[in-house]
């Protein structure tokens, strides 16, 4: 067991939020946008939390995640089980505590546009299946 009191194999039937804390990676028209799924230049991994809907909320998820700074509009909501069927895996990743990432992007030191491309179709496809959840604070 993990400090948050979860278990280190991040199961399919767990829900996992990307926290949304730019407002390019969504749009309330059209909901998540690939920019929120893609890895930072030169990173091999996207950082997402690991919630229960029943348990946390978003804000409180965000709140206890260690990581909250700045503005936050809300998350990115899908399924584990929907992140591993493009070939992508979610890793435990601890601290900060319920933190994971999204791991197994094509990459390499070149980091060629055909590397990018790939990419960038993995974070629309990931986009298109989350749901948004925008939080009503302005």
């Amino acid at each position: 067991m993990l400090s948050s009191g979860l278990t280190e194999v991040v199961e399919d039937a767990e829900s996992i939020v990307r926290f949304l804390t730019q407002s390019g990676h969504f749009s309330r028209m059209n909901g998540v946008k690939q920019a929120a799924f893609m890895p930072a230049n030169h990173s091999v991994e996207t950082s997402v939390f690991r919630i229960k809907a029943q348990e946390l909320s978003i804000q409180e998820a965000w709140t206890r995640s260690d990581i909250s700074h700045g503005k936050l509009y809300g998350a990115a909501h899908l399924m584990a089980s929907e992140i591993r069927e493009l070939g992508l895996q979610v890793l435990a990743s601890e601290p900060p505590q319920r933190h994971a990432v999204i791991v197994n992007w094509p990459s390499n030191l070149l980091d060629s546009d055909d590397e990018k491309s790939q990419r960038k179709e993995l974070a629309l496809k990931l986009a298109s299946r989350a749901t948004l959840l925008l939080l009503d604070i302005q």
